[in-house]
């Protein structure tokens, strides 16, 4: 029975040719309907072929409504996207279709120093910089032109990885993140072709590297089984994969995961290929731009070939799908941001910040002011340390901006912004601020800062060859308010601390040349140490089982999720020990629950959790 009347879903995987079979099954032409991110317009049309539809429009009618990427854009549902340009190989105009340019981005050379440009940008890209605070990193995919050109790229980073390269990982990497990168490699095998065999051995040794990075067991015979582990690996959005343990940094692919793929922590995309079709390279571009968290400004897109074709395939991915709106979904160029931040930077430095009697007891107006200066050259700091350029630029030098006085300009914006609070009032005010109240410091983690400017404060306290102690009153009241403000969040911590200040002060010479971040860590591992070895102690544990377990907890995994846990209780001898030393949980399953809740309360308080 054909039914008269019927609703199709328009999608991109239905073909003109599929269309026209469908349309001709049903006795009546059938009704589509659908949306689209990336319509096919005259300019990026099909290949003719026949009747079919080259278009959108041609295979399912006008356009009803357009609700574009600026538009979600400007709605804040997603972010702009961030392109640079780094092809390996020097190009222009007259040679960029030649076979010598295309046999050099196929060279072992060329290949190299896109793996070490990948490595070395992730620095920044990946946000591994923010690592130690942040506890988390992002990720990137890497496309490449064929499944050969993915194998050798695997096997390049293979070798950098077992350190069998000449090329190293860059030791301010190791030391964010000392087991990266983990890369994993997906394409599609096919069974019946001449490069089969090869291509299925090459996935087959792959695979048996995964298994070993994540204790995983997949192999060929479930080859789908392990593509869905490195989607659902590379989104996170299953709890077993939010321990750092579980991720993956970076996946190689041609075709896979660039289209339909959703993974908010994903954060750049490596092409090194020629530039798809524009409808293909705007999917490809979106795999980037989820909102993930405060620190993700953009999506990366970074290209190694043909850097002019991929500027001219840029430009008309803007002019169909932006319906005018090209500013609003590029990140500004470095030149635009850098000159931006250098009016910001005049601008701030103007106020006094250094002074006894400085910008904290002028006029309410001047006050404001220097608010609002404070906030636009925080905006545009934070701006500029997105770029890699940025690396290249002695702030201290070129703009006399050494740790210190930032600090010092921050600590006088918080004064102000705490003088300018309002009572609450029903009234509106006719005459509202220059500044905004309810801005977000964005170029630096404020708790970080907060915790290292302590500590050089800490650090004036304690006399060197080259330095005496020099400290003033408000330094000293600073630090005490901050080590107040920490005992509500880490109360572990801060009495550690407190304990260090007190000592210091008390006899600052016991200190001499010593550096107050190691005395501090000292005294956080030894206090980490007694915690754990009592509850060790108490429930019978293996020590060196227990801290794996407590520096690889995450409140948000289910506990058989939790690293290392269910080995821990499991040991066939701890609960007899615990028994025969007369602890209060007489079962097996009570003392499990007891050890479960007790790993959890000391993560949650202890002092690892800062």
């Amino acid at each position: 029975m054909l039914y008269h009347h019927v609703a199709l879903e328009c999608h991109r995987a239905v073909t003109p040719d599929q269309k026209n079979e469908l349309d001709t099954f049903f006795a009546k032409k059938p009704r589509w309907y659908g949306f689209t991110g990336t319509p096919i317009f005259d300019e990026n049309a099909r290949q003719e072929k026949g009747q079919n539809a080259r278009t959108t429009e041609q295979q399912y009618g006008p356009c009803l409504h357009k609700y574009t990427i600026k538009d979600a854009i400007r709605d804040q549902a997603v972010l702009g996207f961030k392109t640079e340009e780094r092809g390996a190989v020097t190009e222009n105009s007259d040679n960029e279709d030649s076979r010598d340019l295309a046999k050099q981005y196929l060279s072992k050379t060329h290949m190299h120093a896109v793996a070490k440009s990948i490595i070395e940008s992730s620095y920044r890209f990946l946000g591994l910089y923010n690592m130690g605070h942040r506890g988390y990193s992002y990720e990137a995919i890497f496309t490449t032109s064929s499944i050969k050109q993915a194998q050798e790229y695997y096997k390049i980073f293979q070798k950098i990885i077992n350190d069998q390269d000449e090329y190293k990982i860059p030791r301010r990497i190791k030391e964010q993140l000392p087991d990266f990168p983990k890369i994993a490699i997906t394409y599609s095998v096919a069974e019946n072709t001449d490069e089969a065999e090869a291509n299925q051995n090459e996935m087959k040794a792959s695979i048996d590297n995964y298994n070993k990075m994540f204790n995983t067991n997949f192999s060929m015979s479930n080859l789908a089984a392990y593509n869905t582990d490195v989607n659902n690996r590379l989104s996170r959005k299953m709890p077993q994969f939010k321990a750092r343990n579980q991720q993956l940094d970076l996946v190689i692919v041609v075709d896979r995961l660039l289209t339909g793929f959703d993974a908010p922590a994903l954060s750049t995309l490596y092409i090194d290929r020629a530039p798809m079709p524009a409808q293909n390279l705007l999917q490809a571009f979106s795999r980037t731009n989820r909102i993930f968290d405060q620190d993700k400004k953009y999506g990366q897109i970074v290209t190694f070939q043909y850097p002019n074709k991929f500027k001219e395939a840029i430009n008309t991915i803007l002019a169909l799908y932006t319906d005018g709106g090209g500013n609003e979904i590029l990140a500004p160029s470095w030149e635009e941001s850098i000159s931006r931040f250098n009016i910001a930077e005049k601008e701030v430095v103007k106020y006094d910040v250094t002074s006894s009697y400085n910008i904290t007891q002028a006029p309410d107006d001047e006050q404001k002011s220097f608010i609002k200066a404070y906030q636009d050259f925080d905006k545009n700091y934070a701006a500029i340390q997105t770029y890699d350029k940025f690396n290249n630029l002695d702030m201290e030098k070129e703009y006399g901006l050494d740790d210190a006085y930032v600090e010092e300009m921050r600590a006088a914006y918080e004064v102000c912004k705490e003088n300018q609070k309002k009572p609450i009032d029903p009234e509106p005010d006719p005459e509202p601020d220059l500044f905004d109240p309810d801005y977000v410091l964005e170029s630096w983690d404020q708790q970080t800062i907060n915790y290292e400017y302590i500590m050089q404060l800490i650090q004036a306290y304690i006399p060197s060859e080259d330095r005496s102690v020099a400290i003033s009153k408000s330094a000293i009241e600073e630090i005490d308010r901050y080590i107040e403000r920490l005992s509500k969040k880490n109360p572990s911590l801060a009495q550690i601390m407190a304990e260090l200040w007190l000592n210091i002060q008390m006899d600052p010479e016991k200190y001499r040349d010593r550096q107050v971040n190691e005395l501090l860590q000292e005294m956080v591992e030894e206090a980490e140490d007694k915690q754990l070895r009592q509850f060790a102690d108490e429930y019978c544990l293996d020590l060196i089982n227990l801290k794996f377990v407590i520096h690889n907890y995450d409140p948000e995994l289910k506990d058989s999720e939790v690293p290392g846990l269910n080995e821990l209780l499991q040991d066939p001898h701890a609960f007899e020990e615990y028994v025969n030393k007369g602890g209060s949980e007489k079962t097996r399953l009570k003392w499990r629950k007891a050890v479960r809740k007790g790993i959890k309360e000391l993560y949650l308080s202890g002092i690892i959790n800062m």
